[in-house]
């Protein structure tokens, strides 16, 4: 880490916790600004494509079939014991 962001980070440590927090989600919040992703974040959003492609060609080929709002309220609702998945 280089010694200007050690003194900030030094710096920022000494504030009470909120502050703190403040300060992160504006850091944060820049860094999203500007486009950054780090490398885990670029797998996530790579592995969540690929499952919403699996789920979407297990939907056209039938292998899987959606439920209704119903059906997945009904689901949530029930007792695990009685699930039929």
């Amino acid at each position: 880490m280089a010694a200007a962001s050690t003194k900030v980070l030094s710096d920022a440590m000494k504030l009470p916790v909120q502050e703190r927090v403040r300060v992160a989600e504006k850091l944060l919040e820049s860094a999203d600004a500007e486009g950054f992703e780090d490398e885990s974040e670029a797998a996530i959003h790579a592995a969540w494509a690929e499952e919403v492609q699996q789920r979407s060609r297990e939907l056209k080929d039938g292998s899987v079939r959606g439920l209704s709002i119903e059906e997945a309220r009904r689901l949530v609702a029930s007792d695990p014991a009685d699930d039929e998945r």
